[in-house]
């Protein structure tokens, strides 16, 4: 299943996938709702727009070049105890030098999952030797703060933008950031929690495995998948070539997914 992540988030892309799979199994599922806006959230909690911060962290793997073209791997491993802490104190300690990290938030209220993109970001800084309950703890109270929600209403002020206009100032802005050498986030880390592949069986189809591939762009060095299944954690990344080649991409997934 493929989708632009201007309109679908990672939950909603897998919502749509179980509600495949259930149609093709004859069972009746009600319509998804659209859910509240970013703004409609941010009113009813009284949250302001959080700005973005500059571009100056670094990338977490070395980069060599300006090639801008994206690639992908995944690994699986076993799962942490605390996947996305753990998976940030691993990734900061490979680049041994501060990082800022974003960490997308589903801001659906409770109920059926809204088929549209409704994920805020919050931006936390890693310090090389910080541990993973160090870092947990500093992620619940960002979320507490709803951090997330400031971010995704300053989001918002673009959302009647043309995708191509969106396209081309952002790849203007990613080049740049490429040429420097510094991001406003240095890496993505997303969890998607269980995903269970029998969620998508149906109509003669088996699924064994499910992952996210990450919706990579050049305007970020390396974004981060996680999602546990029967056989462990699926640790998927993508990044730039100017980032990924030579193997520093797999290098990273055999420290992100060692047990």
């Amino acid at each position: 299943v493929v989708a632009h992540h201007a309109l679908l988030d990672g939950r909603a892309v897998q919502t749509l996938a179980e509600r495949w799979a259930a149609q093709v199994r004859g069972e009746h599922r009600e319509p998804a709702p659209m859910g509240p806006s970013e703004a409609e959230l941010a009113a009813a909690a009284g949250v302001a727009p959080t700005r973005e911060p500059e571009a100056d962290r670094p990338s977490p793997v070395p980069v060599h070049g300006r090639n801008g073209r994206v690639r992908w791997a995944r690994r699986r491993g076993p799962v942490p105890k605390h996947p996305l802490a753990e998976i940030a104190r691993r990734l900061v300690d490979h680049a041994g030098q501060t990082l800022r990290v974003s960490v997308p938030v589903d801001l659906r209220p409770p109920g059926p999952v809204a088929l549209r993109n409704l994920t805020g970001i919050m931006k936390l800084e890693l310090v090389a030797g910080e541990s993973t309950t160090a870092i947990r703890n500093r992620l619940r109270k960002r979320v507490q703060a709803q951090e997330a929600l400031g971010y995704a209403l300053a989001a918002e002020a673009v959302a009647g933008v043309p995708l191509w206009l969106m396209s081309l100032v952002g790849g203007s802005g990613a080049r740049r950031n490429l040429r420097r050498q510094r991001w406003a986030a240095s890496a993505v880390i997303s969890n998607l929690g269980r995903v269970g592949p029998q969620q998508f069986t149906g109509a003669g189809f088996v699924a064994r495995r499910a992952f996210m591939v990450p919706p990579g762009h050049p305007g970020v060095p390396v974004f981060i998948t996680l999602a546990g299944g029967p056989d462990g954690l699926e640790v998927a990344a993508a990044g730039p070539r100017a980032v990924t080649d030579g193997g520093r991409l797999e290098r990273l997934l055999d420290v992100l997914a060692a047990p």
